[in-house]
């Protein structure tokens, strides 16, 4: 009993912060990164100010925590539960699907985070660090999926494994750059549903 003020109170916080996060996306795919406000973040929200700013103390802080909720946070909700128990060309495979889900439930959410990508860019911007890492991340989990491939023999073993994942990877960034450009006119699903045929045709064993 004496924890379930303390449960309630906790809920009620990852409760405030989701939504918060939720808004400052919002703003972020309407207006990019410098559009964001504490202020515009907690109004959005149906917060105070200083509710964000007891949650994350600035701003930085605030895009750094949206970077990860899209980011790790993600990755442990969704493609982690799916590719349990494969791997391979099948683990990455699985992977390349949960984005083209991710896409549809969420679009404005993966909007914001092609739009924190291209932020990172500019080397003053306190989302580069997280973005960065991320995008380590996930070259080197594509490639170490080409690799079990390999050894597996699912994956033709005559391929450039580090290679083949950057091209993997520079696919996938391409869709969301042409997504951002031309939001209401491209079919970023539909290229990535494309992708994952062209992957497992070129990477897969005939």
């Amino acid at each position: 009993m004496e924890g379930e003020p303390r449960n309630k109170q906790q809920m009620r916080t990852e409760r405030s912060a989701n939504r918060l996060l939720k808004a400052a996306a919002e703003i972020v795919v309407e207006g990019g990164v410098a559009a964001l406000t504490l202020a515009n973040v907690g109004e959005r929200a149906g917060y105070s100010r200083g509710l964000v700013t007891t949650r994350f103390g600035s701003k930085g802080n605030l895009l750094r925590a949206l970077v990860e909720r899209m980011t790790k946070t993600w990755a442990a909700a969704h493609v982690e539960p799916r590719v349990r128990g494969k791997s391979g060309l099948d683990s990455l495979l699985e992977m390349m699907r949960e984005m083209r889900e991710q896409m549809s439930r969420s679009p404005k959410e993966v909007i914001a985070l092609q739009v924190l990508l291209f932020d990172a860019l500019n080397p003053g911007s306190v989302t580069r660090p997280p973005i960065v890492e991320y995008n380590a991340n996930l070259l080197r989990s594509v490639e170490s999926s080409i690799e079990a491939g390999m050894h597996e023999g699912t994956i033709d073993s005559d391929l450039d494994a580090h290679r083949e994942a950057r091209w993997v990877l520079e696919g996938i960034r391409g869709i969301g750059f042409h997504w951002l450009l031309e939001p209401d006119d491209y079919d970023a699903v539909a290229a990535l549903t494309h992708l994952i045929e062209v992957v497992e045709a070129r990477l897969g064993v005939s």
